[in-house]
């Protein structure tokens, strides 16, 4: 059962992406480059935008990218579409980056440093994508496993 978050200090009302990113983003049939239109043939097709950027941002963090900047901010993710996982992974990032529970009495800086990991997570997953094709989610597959392996260990 998940635990409810109460009382966000400082969550913004939407996360951003760069605006490079934006046809990437779309939902909309008619864009090529959309990793997540339904009819398309990446392992994200008839994903959300909310499911893409936080996977950018934990292959980032886990591939120890460091985050980048966003030349040209768009708010287009709406925070509430997140849900209560995807809130909790923002803010355990931002605990794991800080190293103290105390960066929670304002979440804003956490959110904006997400979306810096999401960038730098996107350029990764641009490459991997371009590396490993349709065997991508086999790709992704092997390595979770590895990592699941690693932390039994």
């Amino acid at each position: 059962m998940a635990t409810k978050l109460r009382g966000h200090v400082g969550e913004p009302r939407n996360v951003a992406f760069d605006e490079a990113r934006v046809r990437y983003y779309s939902t909309k049939r008619d864009e090529e480059l959309s990793y997540i239109r339904s009819d398309g043939d990446t392992i994200f097709a008839g994903s959300n935008q909310v499911e893409l950027f936080l996977m950018c941002m934990a292959l980032a963090k886990h591939m120890n990218k460091s985050p980048k900047e966003l030349k040209k901010r768009v708010s287009n993710i709406p925070t509430n579409a997140m849900g209560e996982e995807g809130k909790w992974l923002i803010l355990a990032l931002g605990v794991v980056d800080n190293k103290t529970l105390t960066c929670l009495n304002d979440e804003g800086p956490l959110y904006t440093e997400a979306e810096k990991y999401a960038e730098a997570g996107f350029e990764v997953l641009q490459s991997l994508l371009a590396h490993h094709g349709g065997g991508f989610g086999q790709f992704l597959e092997i390595m979770l496993r590895d990592i699941v392996e690693r932390k039994i260990e």
